[in-house]
């Protein structure tokens, strides 16, 4: 199983929503390895730290210990770049203390993110008349 459940695809301009699984982060060799980051009840935060793949634009999605690491969102504009990829995930204890999981220790696949637009294109027509056109919904629209 996956750290994490994500949309397929990823959209720009809306709220994706990203699951994490602790007990499969907790399998991750850098965390098991941590006797006190492998106990859950240390944890206060989970951050998925991204970064665009050109640009330097970054992203963070955090999972918290308050609302018993629901589900969090991922947005990006419709302006973002196409390309996140995951650098890293940090779990952070009550009092600040940090476990870094880097990307070299995860598999990039289940995390790394290929953003789609959200605005859908909608398909004309043009009928034979070339005055009508219809719309995918089936709606006519005049032009005058």
């Amino acid at each position: 199983m996956a750290i994490i459940s994500k949309p397929n695809p990823v959209l720009k301009g809306v709220d994706n929503e990203f699951t994490l699984f602790k007990g499969e982060l907790v399998n991750n060799s850098i965390v098991s390895d941590d006797p006190y980051f492998s106990d859950f009840s240390n944890w206060s935060l989970v951050n998925l730290n991204y970064e665009s793949s050109e640009g330097n634009q970054k992203k963070v999605i955090t999972f918290s210990s308050i609302d018993d690491f629901a589900p969090s969102y991922f947005y990006a504009s419709n302006r973002a770049r196409d390309t996140f990829l995951i650098m890293s995930i940090q779990i952070v204890d009550f009092d600040g203390q940090i476990l870094e999981v880097p990307r070299s220790a995860l598999n990039t696949l289940q995390f790394d993110i290929t953003l789609n637009n959200s605005e859908s294109e909608e398909l004309v027509i043009l009928l034979e008349d070339g005055f009508n056109l219809l719309l995918e919904s089936g709606e006519n629209l005049l032009l005058e």
